[in-house]
């Protein structure tokens, strides 16, 4: 049985920093354009410029 670490999920999902990953892995989940516009901020908005959707992380 393998006991996993309750706090890494935690970690992954609010300590890592959002605009790690390249601008080619990141697309609009509405239209799925790559035209997306990373907002400044600890939050992870993004808005795509293509469609105008506006989504968070």
């Amino acid at each position: 049985m393998s006991v996993s670490d309750p706090y890494e999920e935690v970690y992954t999902k609010y300590m890592t920093d959002p605009l790690q990953e390249s601008e080619d892995t990141l697309s609009c989940p509405h239209c799925l354009s790559e035209l997306v516009d990373r907002r400044a901020g600890y939050r992870g908005e993004y808005k795509c410029k293509n469609c105008g959707y506006f989504w968070r992380r």
